[in-house]
């Protein structure tokens, strides 16, 4: 009710804004003097203004009521007082039905751009819903061939497979069990984000230290992560910010699994969290080949899969990255990618800060 009655208000403040303008318009108009028909014109376009601004008819007829009243009022002889004569009715009547009209082809155009508007955002969620199931059948099948095709060589064979095929098949499982497990953290983070285009957004906000949030993602990293070497650097150890923990923790799961993938044994896996201004700063870079630039632009897009071909030849579902930036922004904060100097890359993540308040 009181959204409805401000909404009104803010209304008859447009027509009221209007009206001052045009006869301001129209005042200035007599000075230099041009005739009274364009100083009507000036009103009618007013009349356009209002019917392109508001919903419906019943404003642009108000408009034009008080238009015809101004109208007569300032410029009919004699000055600052009504008149009412055969031409003042028909300057009247001409007002109301160009404010009829142009308010019907108006509401016509606003009906008919709101349904095309509705048409095409049915079909990019098709679009997206199609991209996306064909990207699930594709991406999930692959794991489970994989450990479908291995579990069968160990019921099979496994009475004649040494001991060392025996561990390379039981890690190829793990690997894929854990690839597949991704994958849905990934859809399942999506849908908690939202919609697959950025409807509404749903989270659970809690004050969180950031230092505990990175060692619960690093816990559930690929586990290839220990044949890389990881430092882990907090600035400050009581660094809070307010999120979605389940949610955070699935992007730091994914910048660093990322930086697992594309990088060869050996190479340094960096997170480190800092503040800056009022924002917490959580950054994971790599000295690895680091990202093209024509990638970089793209990379959070969904569905979009950067160097096809490289890393460890799996592919994804291309929402790793674009859930990351959902996230970020549904926190009120943003996600970078850059160079991380002198070899690698960079992604840079800010939430919100909390400061601790001291007694």
């Amino acid at each position: 009710m009181v959204a409805d009655n401000n909404n009104r208000l803010v209304i008859m403040l447009k027509i009221g804004c209007i009206l001052a303008i045009s006869t301001g318009v129209g005042l200035a108009f007599e000075l230099v003097g041009l005739s009274e028909i364009n100083i009507i014109v000036i009103y009618i376009v007013g009349v356009i203004a209002i019917a392109s601004w508001t919903e419906g008819k019943v404003h642009s007829l108000i408009y034009s009521i008080l238009a015809v009243v101004a109208f007569n009022f300032f410029f009919v002889v004699p000055r600052f007082s009504f008149l009412f004569e055969p031409n003042y009715i028909t300057t009247f009547l001409v007002m109301f039905l160009v404010a009829l009209l142009i308010s019907t082809i108006t509401t016509k155009l606003k009906e008919e751009t709101a349904e095309r508007r509705m048409i095409e955002e049915r079909a990019r969620h098709e679009e997206l819903r199609s991209n996306l199931l064909r990207s699930i059948s594709h991406d999930l099948r692959t794991p489970l061939t994989g450990i479908s095709g291995s579990a069968s060589l160990l019921l099979d064979k496994g009475d004649y497979l040494t001991e060392e095929k025996k561990i390379a098949l039981y890690h190829s499982i793990h690997d894929d069990a854990e690839w597949l497990n991704n994958l849905v953290e990934n859809l399942l983070a999506i849908t908690r984000v939202g919609d697959i285009e950025g409807g509404e957004i749903n989270l659970n906000l809690q004050v969180e230290l950031v230092a505990d949030i990175v060692d619960e993602a690093i816990r559930h990293c690929d586990k290839r992560l220990a044949d890389h070497k990881l430092v882990i650097e907090h600035e400050d150890e009581f660094l809070l910010a307010k999120m979605d923990a389940r949610l955070v923790t699935q992007v730091i799961i994914n910048l660093v699994n990322n930086a697992v993938k594309y990088t060869e044994e050996g190479s340094e896996i960096r997170v480190h969290t800092s503040k800056r201004d009022n924002e917490a700063v959580l950054c994971v870079s790599d000295n690895g080949p680091g990202i093209r630039d024509a990638d970089q632009e793209k990379l959070f897009e969904r569905f979009y899969v950067a160097n096809p071909g490289e890393g460890d030849n799996r592919r994804g579902l291309g929402l790793g990255l674009a859930l990351c930036k959902s996230v970020a922004e549904a926190h009120g904060g943003t996600i970078t990618v850059m160079d991380n100097k002198p070899r690698g890359a960079a992604f840079e993540v800010t939430l919100p800060l909390v400061e601790v308040e001291h007694e």
